[in-house]
């Protein structure tokens, strides 16, 4: 499964309460397909000062027991990738995870991301979800960013 590889590359951080979420929301979308669970992207991701990448967004569980997110995020050429393992407890969490660069160097400006849900409802096996794109701003972190996030 593609999202194996991509779990060990995972960073993880916690996101202020104030994280917005997109207009037109991928829940939406899952909703209308009945799918087990929720995922939103905030529209906005942030490049820290060394070109690392973080994007955010939440996520719940609505009948699934269990879930794996993978996803990419592409800008031009420059691609990178990220995986998490979700809690399922039927709550909405924040999620935020760090990109694992496959090429180059991304750059503030617009970027496409697109994440596939690996869901399980019974305990038998997992099932995809159809993938879902989207696009996102990256921006340059502020100075007062990375202050935030040191003493969150």
């Amino acid at each position: 499964m593609r999202f194996a590889k991509r779990l060990g590359t995972l960073v993880l951080a916690a996101l202020p309460a104030t994280a917005l979420t997109i207009g037109v929301s991928v829940p939406a979308a899952h909703a209308a397909q009945g799918l087990p669970f929720e995922l939103t992207v905030n529209p906005t991701g942030s490049i820290s000062r060394t070109g690392d990448v973080t994007i955010s967004g939440t996520f719940k569980c609505t009948t699934a027991t269990a879930a794996l997110l993978d996803g990419k995020i592409t800008q031009r050429k420059v691609e990178g990738l990220f995986g998490f393992t979700p809690t399922c407890d039927r709550k909405a969490h924040t999620w935020s995870t760090g990109l694992n660069l496959t090429n180059g160097k991304f750059t503030p400006g617009d970027a496409t991301i697109e994440t596939t849900v690996y869901y399980r409802v019974d305990g038998t096996g997992y099932t995809q979800a159809p993938p879902v794109t989207q696009k996102v701003r990256l921006k340059k972190e502020k100075k007062h960013d990375c202050i935030h996030q040191l003493l969150s």
